[in-house]
């Protein structure tokens, strides 16, 4: 996610201060998906996470009140769809698309996805 971040700020800033013209990049959608991942894993972790310390503290304890049994089933069948779902949209957004410029003419896109070719950069004609 840092890599499509570090290149729009240094797209916009290499534009603006060699040429004197604001262009766009365009990658909302892939630090979306980036986005939307990171925050289902982080879901996970701290309910599993929870899971552990109450084993590890009370590991005697096999009984838990039905509230707290629904609350965890139903947060790891959410989570779980949820991270499957952020898992494919990223990997569909990813494959599917790639940042692209624009605000720009046509040579100065080229020579901004020469310059900057890592990660997928593609000019938007």
């Amino acid at each position: 996610m840092s890599k499509y971040d570090h290149l729009q700020t240094n797209v916009q800033k290499y534009a603006l201060d060699f040429n004197g013209i604001k262009v766009g990049l365009h990658n909302d959608d892939i630090v979306a998906g980036e986005i939307l991942t990171l925050v289902f894993c982080s879901f996970i972790g701290v309910i599993f996470g929870v899971e552990f310390l109450i084993l590890v503290l009370w590991p005697s304890r096999t009984t838990f009140p039905r509230w707290y049994n629904y609350t965890r089933t139903i947060s790891s069948v959410v989570s779980t769809g949820g991270l499957l779902a952020a898992a494919l949209v990223s990997s569909v957004v990813v494959a599917r698309n790639s940042a692209s410029i624009t605000g720009a003419s046509e040579e100065l896109q080229q020579q901004y996805t020469d310059i900057f070719f890592r990660p997928p950069l593609s000019a938007y004609f």
